[in-house]
């Protein structure tokens, strides 16, 4: 059966795409509530160091061949398959190699956490890094071959099968082997689902048929990205490692949930993605003047919605903890505001100016830089502060990383970071938030002394807050708005 033509083409791509992945992250946070409530504190804090293992091992083995396989997949010649046999063989390699350095160093990095639960779970969590990317790469060649709906498809499959195996483990075995188990086979499942694909269409990726002259060349194209992709692993959850090593397994599991990243820029991230190509464009026809209006119209939607939405989440910060994640979660309270702030800042953490203008070497010194001043600073603050001192540090890393970002973007653009925040704008903004911030804050006191369960004062104070917001800055937004559709019919 065909779809009607009105759903079809690259525009429903993504918004298909857009929709699977807020549904993913919605899964993601049921999925946390569900296991906060059900699991102990020192469950889930073995829990999180499992994914904190993968996700390092995932991101040091990419190596940033997710790029290189849609370069080389889109290049005429015929060496494609060759090229992308090299690809993929690499990664096999890269993941052999990671595999083998937990399994051999599982020793070691249980006394690093202090946690000998982990080490029937090494075996488990030692495969993933394989096939999560495996699964990544082949993903990307579905979208190229324009099988973007099939990808959509699946990751909705994905998220629910993990969310059962979450359901499993919270209400039946209570043993998080369950969930590392399932994940594995659902990966090692899907990997083998898009290969399988591509073998009907009779493209057959062998990396048994690699060929080691290529393996340099696709290396020199790798290396800046990979870098790149490796240093931002590393700063990301730089915080979690310290804590981990000095504050145990439960002060472990509190830190991590507070410090989740919560979905407040999906509309930045949402038109960052739409940014890319335009962006692209002006800087190849030097046209700075459309690229200083476009950065603009994104910094000022970016922090309209953002901080407007952020904004009820920190003046109702109890109720929400406890409704992520549960009373025992509390302790957090002061990390997850801290995180709440990070929040706020993340749209301005923008690469995309750079990478369009072809300037992947700044972006790696950049993040080299601020892995540096994270593993520092997360050491001086957790000593002078406590567990608060790393949530700090990842904050001041992040102001001073979006700000180097961002100036070096105007400057590409030929304009000034100043004029494009529109400072008299983002000032007014405070101001109202601040107001309605404060009224806020006098409603939720009453309302809890009047005995209104906490979960219903939570809602009433967060709409409050970002309804007030929206109605005084709806007229902005809805021109910004117009603007974005105003350039796509262009």
């Amino acid at each position: 059966m065909q779809l009607n033509h009105k759903f079809q083409g690259a525009s429903f791509d993504s918004l298909m795409l857009s929709f699977v992945k807020f549904l993913t992250i919605a899964v993601g946070i049921i999925s946390t509530m569900i296991l906060s409530r059900h699991l102990s504190l020192e469950s889930y804090g073995t829990y999180s160091q499992g994914l904190l293992i993968i996700s390092l091992g995932t991101s040091f083995s990419v190596l940033g061949l997710g790029d290189a396989v849609n370069y080389y997949f889109n290049q005429s010649g015929g060496e494609k398959r060759e090229y992308l046999n090299t690809v993929f063989a690499i990664e096999f390699a890269a993941g052999v190699l990671v595999f083998a350095a937990i399994m051999l160093f599982q020793g070691r990095l249980t006394a690093y956490f202090l946690n000998p639960l982990l080490y029937p779970l090494y075996i488990l969590i030692a495969f993933r890094p394989l096939f999560g990317n495996l699964s990544l790469m082949l993903q990307v060649l579905h979208i190229s071959i324009g099988n973007a709906r099939l990808v959509a498809y699946r990751n909705v499959i994905i998220a629910l099968l993990k969310l059962a195996a979450v359901m499993v483990t919270s209400f039946l075995t209570k043993d998080i082997a369950t969930i590392f188990v399932v994940l594995l086979a659902v990966e090692a499942v899907q990997t083998a689902a898009f290969a399988a694909v591509f073998f009907k269409r009779g493209l057959v990726i062998n990396p048994l048929k690699a060929k080691l002259r290529l393996v340099f060349p696709i290396l020199r194209y790798c290396v800046p990205m990979a870098v790149y992709v490796m240093t931002n692993s590393l700063a990301r959850d730089m915080d979690k490692l310290i804590i981990g090593r000095y504050c145990g397994t439960d002060v472990l599991a509190i830190y991590t949930n507070c410090a989740k990243v919560l979905p407040f820029d999906i509309v930045a991230t949402a038109f960052a993605t739409v940014m890319l190509p335009y962006i692209t464009r002006y800087l190849s026809k030097q046209d700075y003047e459309k690229g200083r209006n476009l950065l603009a119209n994104y910094l000022r939607i970016g922090y309209m919605s953002t901080w407007m939405l952020v904004g009820g989440a920190v003046v109702a910060a109890r109720e929400m903890v406890c409704f992520l994640y549960g009373p025992q979660y509390l302790p957090g309270v002061r990390v997850f505001i801290i995180y709440l702030l990070v929040d706020m800042c993340r749209f301005t953490n923008l690469s995309l100016v750079l990478s369009a203008a072809g300037r992947t070497k700044q972006l790696m010194f950049y993040s080299l830089v601020s892995v540096a001043a994270n593993y520092v600073l997360n050491i001086v603050l957790y000593q002078l502060i406590g567990v608060e001192g790393p949530a700090i540090a990842t904050f001041i890393v992040m102001l001073g990383m979006s700000f180097a970002l961002m100036s070096q973007s105007a400057n590409i653009l030929k304009g000034k970071l100043l004029g494009m925040l529109g400072l008299k704008e983002m000032l007014l903004l405070l101001v109202q938030m601040a107001i309605a911030g404060l009224a806020a804050a006098v409603v939720r006191t009453l309302l809890l002394n009047a005995g209104l369960h906490q979960y219903i004062v939570m809602f009433v104070v967060y709409l409050l807050f970002a309804g007030s917001v929206f109605v005084l800055n709806r007229k902005k937004l809805i021109g910004l708005f117009q603007k974005i559709n105003h350039l796509k019919m262009q």
